[in-house]
């Protein structure tokens, strides 16, 4: 009786202390070709669960998913995990366990509708509108002349123009094979500063955007609180010059 009663306020302290409530970050770094609608994405999510969830994680199954896990040679240690792909990618059971952050490394490609709709004015300036479906923090569009054009806290479904800024200090460099390469995570974050609009990230006809939260990846845990963390959409409009391919 003892051992239930001191078992029982356990569990108690862990519910009023966590909730019920599973709990998701994600972060994504994408390249999004508005012309040809692709976008292309590498990023990381996780998730922590108070409760084992019974329907495990759900996503489309275009979704690369790599879990972040300790590997040290073949053994028969460890949960049995399982997948179901009859509709989509259906993480059934094995890979959240309760109390235990669960994280998965992403890469995704895929068509893409959603995107920031850049048009010039008749009365000379340009205009933005979100169409990403989320908040956009900062956005920095770059035009023909070199000009770098910045709007700030732009929510979902809204439109602004943009204020025009500095011009180009620098060639362009292409850096985005290089994030992919290496240290994407860093390069979200140093992407998510307020420099992140230097000339030499963009070409003539291309934006960054950081947004509050990633856009192109459905959350994969119903129920979930969502935690807002940055997210880079490297977008390409109609107004772009054809490029040839960074590698």
């Amino acid at each position: 009786a003892i051992s239930l009663l001191f078992c029982g306020a356990v569990l108690a302290y862990n519910l009023v202390a966590e909730g019920w409530t599973p709990r998701l970050r994600t972060q994504l770094i994408t390249r999004l070709d508005q012309p040809a609608r692709r976008a292309a994405s590498l990023g990381w999510t996780a998730c922590y669960a108070p409760l084992t969830p019974g329907g495990g994680l759900r996503f489309e199954d275009d979704t690369e998913l790599t879990p972040q896990v300790e590997v040290g040679g073949y053994n028969n240690e460890g949960n049995p995990r399982s997948v179901d792909w009859s509709a989509g990618q259906q993480l059934v059971s094995g890979w959240v366990s309760a109390r235990v952050p669960a994280a998965f490394r992403v890469r995704r490609a895929h068509n893409e509708r959603r995107r920031i709709e850049i048009e010039p004015q008749d009365d000379g300036t340009i205009r933005a509108t979100n169409g990403l479906g989320v908040p956009v923090r900062q956005l920095v569009y770059m035009t023909t002349d070199g000009v770098m054009h910045t709007a700030s806290d732009l929510p979902a479904g809204e439109a602004a123009d943009l204020t025009a800024g500095k011009s180009r200090s620098s060639e362009y460099t292409p850096w985005l094979p290089d994030a992919y390469r290496g240290d994407w995570v860093g390069s979200i974050s140093q992407r998510a500063k307020d420099n992140h609009g230097t000339g030499s990230l963009l070409r003539a006809g291309e934006y960054l955007a950081i947004t509050e939260s990633a856009a192109f990846l459905e959350p994969g845990l119903d129920g979930a609180e969502v935690r807002p963390e940055p997210s880079v959409v490297y977008g390409i409009t109609k107004h772009a010059k054809q490029q040839a391919p960074e590698n």
